[in-house]
């Protein structure tokens, strides 16, 4: 008996440890378990699967992996938040959030260690966007609403991006916003719009073919 109370303690350790150090390849992870407790690291280079019960991981939403971090959200019963790194196991502290708070999609605009790197959350609706944002070492969230730019207030957002730092929307009704963080840490909304003539294959991007920002 003492022996398998043994096994047990050393097979629940061995659960909570990290995998292995990344190898060639990066890692591709499902979370699974009846009730979603479990992380399933496979080692693409090695095709090789370690089976992990990660206590930071538990009863949290991932809400967007960037730059080799995860966005852990808190989901449903938690409020808590953070940035994780799963190869060096580092974690960064976030603003909480509410238990019902959501949104539509996540970006992180550059790695942590870089000073002006921004998490941000964001919420669609026809003819708004609303954004809820912070750097790391923040201790609240700053929520700004932004009015799309179309005549009958039927724009929606289309895609997301980043790019060198700032983060580019794209909307159906052919808009580029590109949002910006200014010395005051206010949002600066700018908006490009393109000409079919400038490019004519553009006057087809009201078509159901994916569209996506590079």
């Amino acid at each position: 008996m003492k022996t398998n109370t043994k096994e047990s303690v050393e097979e629940g350790q061995s659960l909570q440890c990290w995998p292995p150090t990344v190898g060639l390849l990066p890692w591709l992870v499902f979370i699974n378990g009846s009730s979603e407790e479990n992380q399933t690291f496979y080692d693409i280079s090695e095709s090789h699967c370690h089976v992990k019960s990660i206590p930071e991981l538990q009863g949290k939403l991932v809400a967007t992996c960037s730059y080799g971090w995860l966005v852990i959200a808190g989901y449903l019963i938690s409020d808590d938040c953070f940035l994780l790194n799963p190869i060096s196991t580092k974690k960064i502290q976030l603003p909480s959030l509410t238990p019902d708070f959501s949104y539509d999609n996540c970006v992180l605009s550059s790695p942590p260690d870089n000073p002006e790197c921004v998490v941000m959350f964001l919420n669609f609706d026809i003819g708004t966007l609303d954004v809820t944002f912070c750097k790391p070492g923040d201790v609240e969230w700053t929520r700004q609403d932004f009015k799309l730019h179309d005549e009958d207030d039927s724009d929606y957002v289309r895609s997301v991006g980043v790019h060198k730092g700032d983060i580019c929307i794209l909307t159906w009704y052919e808009h580029l916003y590109f949002v910006k963080f200014d010395k005051s840490y206010a949002v600066t909304q700018y908006d490009l719009k393109w000409y079919d003539n400038t490019c004519p294959t553009m006057s087809k991007l009201h078509s159901r073919f994916p569209t996506y920002l590079l």
